[in-house]
């Protein structure tokens, strides 16, 4: 054979392996990135209202992570447990067939699947934008107590002395409700969002005070931000003096 032939042949022979190792280490890395979800076992249905979930009822499902985006959404992940024991005893909302992924509308009444639901008599929902910084680094979740503080433009005076925008930082309203973060409405749906974080915030307010932060989102020098307040609550609300540059100046010594 002739000696060019040899090596056109070696190189097909290499390209071919090459290929063949490329579309190998692709399965293995779907292996590795797969993704877990609950799903009923192939001999269980579940019947709207009848039917109580069991441990024994469910497995696991392993499908390719590049083929799950969607079902990341709304399907019910294998870890971690508290997912799990989240809808271990709970009666199906609607029918299932047997070996269906497990979805989180499975188990939830259609009344918690709206909003304006859990909106106490004498209240209304306002979305604001946050950042991670504006609502302890996300770990402001549905069911948080908070207070809003605001940094605004005194339009009483553009400048003080020194040159400077006469702003005044307050606690605009205390003690609220969050209803939401992004478009998590429960705990479950907040560990969801994991480590992406969220860009908006659902309040439940009266209809006065979300006119006054309607208002007051219009006029503020820098992002809202949300302070977190203990799970308990306070029997005691202390005023908090709002900070200008006087009184800044007065706490720091500057």
């Amino acid at each position: 054979m002739k000696p060019w032939l040899k090596h056109s042949l070696a190189l097909v022979a290499a390209c071919a392996a090459a290929v063949f190792a490329y579309m190998w280490t692709l399965q293995y890395e779907d292996q590795l990135k797969s993704a877990r979800f609950l799903k009923l076992k192939s001999n269980v249905q579940l019947i709207a209202g009848e039917t109580v979930l069991t441990n024994a009822m469910i497995e696991v499902a392993e499908l390719p992570a590049r083929f799950t985006d969607g079902l990341k959404a709304v399907a019910i992940p294998e870890s971690p447990a508290s997912y799990r024991s989240g809808i271990v005893g709970k009666v199906a909302s609607r029918d299932v067939a047997a070996g269906s992924i497990l979805l989180l509308q499975d188990f939830a009444p259609e009344e918690e699947l709206d909003l304006a639901a859990q909106i106490k008599p004498g209240f209304r929902a306002l979305t604001v934008p946050v950042g991670a910084q504006g609502t302890v680094g996300y770990f402001v979740r549905p069911g948080s107590r908070v207070d809003l503080i605001g940094s605004l433009v005194d339009p009483s005076g553009p400048e003080n002395a020194a040159g400077q925008m006469n702003i005044v930082t307050t606690v605009l309203l205390s003690d609220v409700n969050v209803l939401a973060v992004g478009s998590a409405r429960n705990y479950s749906e907040y560990q969801r969002i994991g480590g992406n974080g969220y860009s908006t915030v659902t309040l439940e307010l009266t209809p006065g005070d979300a006119n006054l932060l309607t208002f007051a989102q219009q006029q503020l020098a820098s992002p809202l931000s949300l302070v977190l307040r203990p799970q308990q609550g306070e029997s005691e609300k202390a005023a908090v003096p709002s900070v200008g540059w006087t009184l800044f100046r007065e706490r720091t010594g500057g």
